[in-house]
């Protein structure tokens, strides 16, 4: 067993521009925005995306330029509406975008993570999803002559996302009760290298004493990165809610490309660690305020 505890800025040095990324998370939960303020800051460019229902984590990486393709089943702001960035990006041909489903995303994700090259699908049956996915053939199935949709798998060269608690050594774990409608396990295992950040590193023997609750185990994490309040201003399922002032001067700010700018110069490259982006964009009160069962 070998410590895979690093700094935010260590863990995301080892992401090469060009390279194809997925980020773990839903719409404005979970998602491990510290990691890709970091991305940002460093400079790493001409990334793919392979997402299942992304929010502020793609519209910030697509708004800071450094993305040149999205594959994905949703991009948005949950409540907020719209992805701005994306939307932005998308009609101005600044980024490539190829819509899935949310099922045949996920068969995408599964095939990656099962070491096949693609699933068959039903779900793109009758619809015209199809017809413009690069990744979406038809197929006949060789024991019933049915008609199939096959979907390739996405696999990337590295997941991010956001976890709970985990150990020094990379197992993470789930709090009081597990989450019924998440996919971060799929999305680990469907990349060649996983680095996880969390809100708590917990002792190694807390791992052992409530085994079940591991979800991600340390043999397919790279590395480790504890950054308390590291889905802001999204919420950590059970520890801390959505900040919803801040997501709407996100919002807000992601209208033009120059407003989204002087966010970036403020709230990113204007904050070298990302303690520095917590106190500027909300402050203890307003953190604490968010502390589920506070």
């Amino acid at each position: 067993m070998q410590s895979k505890l690093v700094s935010v800025q260590d863990a995301t040095k080892t992401i090469q521009s060009g390279s194809k990324l997925t980020i773990g998370g839903n719409t404005i939960r979970r998602h491990p925005l510290a990691l890709v303020r970091e991305i940002i800051r460093q400079g790493i460019k001409d990334l793919t995306l392979y997402v299942w229902v992304a929010g502020i984590d793609v519209d910030m990486l697509v708004g800071a330029g450094c993305v040149r393709r999205v594959e994905a089943a949703y991009v948005g702001m949950g409540p907020l509406g719209l992805a701005s960035n994306v939307r932005r990006a998308i009609q101005e041909g600044r980024i490539e975008y190829e819509d899935f489903s949310e099922s045949s995303m996920l068969a995408r994700l599964r095939a990656a993570g099962m070491g096949l090259p693609f699933l068959p699908t039903k779900v793109l049956m009758g619809t015209s999803l199809a017809d413009h996915a690069s990744h979406a053939k038809p197929i006949i199935c060789p024991f019933t002559g049915e008609q199939l949709y096959a979907v390739s798998a996405a696999k990337a060269d590295v997941a991010i996302m956001h976890g709970y608690y985990g150990d020094q050594y990379g197992n993470i774990q789930w709090p009081l009760l597990r989450d019924s409608d998440d996919i971060d396990t799929v999305i680990a295992k469907s990349a060649d290298r996983v680095i996880v950040s969390v809100e708590q590193i917990i002792n190694p023997q807390a791992v052992l004493t409530n085994s079940t609750m591991t979800y991600i185990p340390h043999n397919w994490v790279s590395a480790v990165v504890e950054t308390p309040f590291g889905a802001h201003p999204g919420s950590c399922d059970g520890i801390y809610d959505p900040d919803m002032k801040h997501l709407e001067i996100y919002s807000e700010a992601a209208k033009s490309d120059l407003t989204f700018k002087k966010y970036l110069d403020e709230y990113v490259f204007g904050s070298a660690e990302e303690f520095d982006y917590l106190e500027k964009a909300a402050g203890l009160a307003q953190l604490l305020s968010l502390r589920v069962n506070r």
